[in-house]
């Protein structure tokens, strides 16, 4: 395999990356080309974040099974290279997957996965990602003050980061957490923070 082609093959997923939210099915296009070129090339890690990618353009237009299936399919490789951070991106993309289709006992375990492997390549922001993704789901299930900790967690981090897209989130989520707990004022403090940014 030459430089050029594993290139093509990071610049397919690249180009499916940025198409996802504007055209998933040209998206999934590119990433199934990424995909069939990686294997040509015995390119393990371009399978890996091929078969992500073709995932998550299927998460996008809500077909959650196929994802699930093609980010166990892309952990499988991601393992193979012990990658960790494509697996965490897996295990995390999986909790939303079935998050989005009500099955919080199961999405929660995938996000507590993902942040434990992200912990232990002290990985910051693949750190906030999951605990903010945990804190929603406490948030769901209205266990207030689980959520409230394990979003303030995430803020500390993001805070260090100078991580204004999700701190923005979590300043909203502990506002609304807040809100719940009867703290208005704090609340309220939390979503002029969260405007701010």
């Amino acid at each position: 395999k030459s430089k050029q082609d594993t290139n093509r093959v990071l610049l397919l997923v690249k180009l499916s990356g940025a198409l996802r939210s504007i055209d998933p099915d040209k998206a999934l296009h590119y990433a199934i080309e990424s995909n069939d070129l990686s294997v040509k090339l015995q390119y393990t890690k371009g399978k890996g974040n091929s078969l992500l990618s073709i995932g998550t353009a299927n998460h996008i237009k809500g077909n959650y099974d196929t994802a699930i299936s093609y980010y166990r399919k892309a952990i499988a490789n991601f393992k193979m290279i012990n990658d960790k951070k494509g697996i965490s991106k897996c295990l995390n993309n999986i909790g939303n997957a079935f998050n989005y289709q009500a099955k919080i006992d199961s999405s929660i375990g995938y996000f507590i996965e993902s942040l434990k492997i992200c912990e232990s390549f002290n990985d910051s922001v693949g750190i906030t990602i999951a605990l903010v993704n945990i804190g929603n789901i406490y948030l769901y299930q209205e266990n207030y003050s689980k959520a409230k900790e394990t979003y303030e967690k995430a803020v500390a981090i993001d805070e260090i980061l100078h991580n204004e897209v999700n701190l923005a989130q979590s300043y909203n989520n502990l506002g609304a957490v807040n809100r719940y707990l009867g703290e208005i004022e704090t609340a309220i403090r939390y979503y002029k923070k969260s405007l701010a940014i």
